[in-house]
Parts: structure tokens; C-alpha cells; sequence
């Protein structure tokens, strides 16, 4: 199988990476030298520099197309590369605003297009969303996520399409659907773009969804708290990488609490995952759930968001 992965640059070389551990055949395009250089010692087959090569009668071998470009270039790189009429994977979130998705209505009759929306295949929150649904909580009432470090902010978008949209897709996965925004408060720089976000979502019938997001706190958090009638998951990755299960009710004292680890398969990435489930398709399985629509709902509710 061949897959050209077009963006070569931090994250572009960790797909590339994993792609090549999967012993694919690996081409990549790349306007800088230097990313072109570090791709083929990191066993690319194949470089190109020139986006002309995309009319090159070499193209029609791939087999799949990996966007891992900036965000705010997603629309001219969808129509550079969708006229091959090859499948494309491409890196979350699939535009920087919600006027972006105009260009699919432009998009070639039958083009497959699917998001990189990683946390919906970490083995942690796949083991979660199962036992959810087999009632391990009892209901579901609150849905906590944090998403903080201190990162050298991005120049294209801000926090809300960079972070914010990895804690939608998580929310979503577990209860299955995402309540509306109910409110938010948002921190802006001198620039106008958001760096930090305390978000709810709540609606009837649904648990309450609630987000912190943000791109300088000095302690790192990436926290998933799920509390239901008949307990709670605790996972925060970046101190431990272990689910915490504690069983009991809101009359429970803590010294009566059951406390357990949920069991995953942590012996896959979340990328290496969400990377076979694309081959997978592309080999004629099952179609990925990370589809434009889905990537449309996320986008509407960061455009709710961005109005405040």
C-alpha cells in the first residue's frame, strides 16, 4: 500500500514514523528542504517539493492521502489534492473556521474524506465508552476534561480549534452526543486570539459536559473525569496512565469506596490506531466515524464559542 503524507513537520514525522513501522510504502510532500531530508532518513520512499508533481501519472499508485498541514491551509490543500480522487486523511480540526467548509461543496463526486480525531481511538477511552455502555457507572452524570500545558502559541488558530476540539470528540465518543453550549468564558490575547476557555455544555436527558482549556499553565493536564450514579473514571495521562474506577454512590464515604484500575490494551498508540482504522478502510473495512459531518457539528459549536 502507498500513502503520501503531504506536511512533514512535527507531526507530520510522527505519522510518517508509525507509517513506516507498518512496513508502507511512504511518499512525502514537502516544500522544506529540511522536512524533505528528514523524511527520507526517517524511510520515506519517495520526496517531492513541487506541488505540480500532483499532475505526475506516478499519483494514480497511492492509495491514500494523509493532510498533516496547518490548519489554516486545509481548503486550498483539499482542492490541490482531491482532484487525484484518492481517499484523504486529514489532520484535526479539518478547517480553522466554519466558512472553510464552503469548499466541499466544490469537492469531486464520490471523494472520500475522513479527520484525524485521535482521543476517539485511545485505547483508555475506548475501554471507557465500552463500559459505560455495559452501565459500569449506573448514569452518567458529569463529563470533566481538562486540556492545559504551556505552549509556544499557534499562529494560525488559537486554542479553541487546537485543543477545545480534542475534548468535543472525547465527550462525544462516551455519551454520544455533545449538549449545547450553556456558557463560557474566554481569555483573548492583545491579538484577539483565545489562549484559555472554561466552557459548559448542558441539556435535558444529557450529563453535563464541562471544559478548561488553555496554552499557558505551568502544570500540564490532560484530565477525563466521568462521574455516574454508581461511580467515576478518573484518567489523566499526563500523570498517570492508568483509568481509575471508584464504585460507589454520592452516599458513599470514600473509606467504603471500591476502587480499581479499568483494564485496557495500551500495547497500541492512539495514533498507530487511528492510523490502521484508515488503512483498514482503505483495504475495503469498515468506514471511520471521523467524518466531514461530524467535523461540521464539532466546528458549529467552536463558531458558538468564538462569539462570545
Amino acid at each position: 500500500m502507498k500513502i503520501l503524507l503531504v506536511g512533514c513537520g512535527v507531526w507530520g514525522r510522527a505519522i510518517l514514523r508509525d507509517l513506516c513501522q507498518m512496513s508502507l510504502d511512504v511518499w512525502v510532500f514537502d516544500p522544506s528542504s529540511h522536512a524533505r531530508q528528514s523524511a527520507l532518513a526517517e524511510g520515506a520512499e519517495r520526496v517531492f517539493c513541487d506541488p505540480l508533481a500532483a499532475e505526475s501519472t506516478a499519483f494514480s499508485a497511492l492509495d491514500g492521502i494523509i493532510l498533516a498541514t496547518p490548519t489554516s491551509g486545509h481548503a486550498q490543500d483539499l482542492e490541490r489534492w482531491w482532484a487525484l480522487g484518492i481517499p484523504l486523511f486529514v489532520e484535526k480540526p479539518l478547517f480553522a473556521n466554519l466558512c472553510d467548509f464552503d469548499v466541499l461543496k466544490h469537492a469531486p463526486a464520490g471523494i472520500c474524506i475522513h479527520v484525524m480525531h485521535i482521543w476517539r481511538y485511545h485505547p483508555a477511552l475506548i475501554a471507557m465508552r465500552d463500559a459505560i455502555a455495559d452501565g459500569a457507572l449506573g448514569e452518567v452524570q458529569l463529563v470533566r476534561t481538562e486540556r492545559l500545558g504551556w505552549t509556544s502559541p499557534r499562529q494560525d488558530v488559537g486554542s479553541i480549534p487546537n485543543l477545545l476540539i480534542h475534548d468535543l470528540s472525547i465527550a462525544d465518543l462516551l455519551i454520544g452526543q455533545l449538549p449545547v453550549v450553556s456558557s463560557a468564558h474566554l481569555e483573548r490575547d492583545a491579538m484577539g486570539v483565545e489562549r484559555w476557555g472554561q466552557i459548559v455544555l448542558q441539556q435535558p436527558e444529557l450529563p453535563l459536559v464541562s471544559m478548561e482549556f488553555g496554552n499557558r499553565s505551568p502544570w500540564k493536564s490532560r484530565l477525563i473525569r466521568i462521574q455516574g450514579t454508581e461511580g467515576a473514571f478518573v484518567f489523566d495521562e499526563s500523570r498517570d496512565p492508568a483509568v481509575h474506577w471508584f464504585k460507589g454512590d454520592a452516599q458513599t464515604p470514600m473509606s467504603r469506596t471500591t476502587t480499581c484500575q479499568l483494564a485496557f490494551d495500551g500495547s497500541t498508540t492512539a495514533l498507530q490506531n487511528e492510523l490502521r482504522a484508515w488503512l483498514n478502510f482503505l483495504a475495503g473495512g469498515h468506514e471511520p466515524e471521523t467524518t466531514p459531518e461530524q467535523a461540521l457539528r464539532y466546528a458549529r459549536v467552536l463558531a458558538t464559542l468564538a462569539a462570545h
